[in-house]
């Protein structure tokens, strides 16, 4: 008898319900325009087709880019990290994390992109990479260098495999230091998933491992409002069939 009482108290019909609702969003109002005020426009990669697909370009979170294994994932946000950095408009630093290559190939990959992009010119990572010893474009790669130096190395900084551990204490150490103590917001690219791990006595298994990797990355850039691409692989699994959130652990 006395549940059906309390019961009774707490029905409400629709108006009431309605101008509760209202004074709580009236109340509230000065918070949810500070919030709307504050909310910063997309970073755009300056890559059309995927500025499009990300509805004007990265915002506030995470991006997951997935793809098959040597499908250009590397590629693509490298590309994407040279833009922003080299954006003056945008005013960005930019983080990226490799946990597969290192400092010295990434920046032999950054160069032949300029050429290609800047001048048209086609050679490959390992062209650039050995264009000294082949003696054969010297005089490009060092173009390339000079305008790598000059339009995006103060605004990219490279984190390779041979330079920071594969642990996500690590690595959001890394950026909690880059927000609190340089008072800086970079955008973060993390290469990639599988290859992070935990420093975490009582985690083992892979998707234990995933699991914890994936909230780390969640909670720094949710708490300081970072925008991040984060690169995953697919499990072979979802090879032929369509894509879910579960392809990618």
């Amino acid at each position: 008898m006395k549940v059906r009482i309390k019961m009774k108290k707490l029905k409400m019909n629709k108006d009431q319900l309605t101008n509760i609702t209202d004074k709580i969003i009236n109340k509230n109002m000065d918070k949810i325009n500070k919030i709307w005020k504050t909310e910063e426009k997309p970073t755009k990669t300056d890559i059309a087709i995927l500025d499009n697909v990300l509805n004007g370009g990265l915002t506030q979170g995470i991006t997951l880019l997935g793809g098959l294994s040597g499908y250009g994932k590397s590629t693509l946000s490298l590309n994407v990290a040279c833009n922003i950095a080299n954006n003056e408009k945008a005013n960005k630093k930019v983080i990226y994390f490799s946990l597969e290559m290192s400092e010295n190939e990434l920046y032999y990959k950054a160069l032949s992109n300029i050429l290609f992009v800047e001048w048209g010119k086609k050679l490959t990572y390992k062209e650039v990479r050995e264009c000294y010893i082949n003696n054969k474009n010297i005089a490009e790669v060092e173009q390339a260098a000079e305008y790598y130096n000059k339009h995006i190395h103060n605004n990219l900084t490279i984190f390779g495999k041979d330079e920071i551990k594969p642990y996500i204490e690590d690595i959001t150490e890394v950026i909690e230091y880059t927000v609190k103590e340089l008072k800086i917001k970079p955008i973060i690219i993390f290469d990639y998933l599988q290859y992070c791990r935990t420093n975490s006595n009582y985690i083992s298994s892979d998707k234990q491992i995933y699991d914890k990797v994936s909230r780390g990355l969640l909670d720094v850039t949710n708490i300081h409002g970072l925008s991040a691409i984060v690169l995953s692989s697919l499990n072979r699994e979802s090879y032929k069939q369509e894509k879910s959130i579960q392809a990618f652990k």
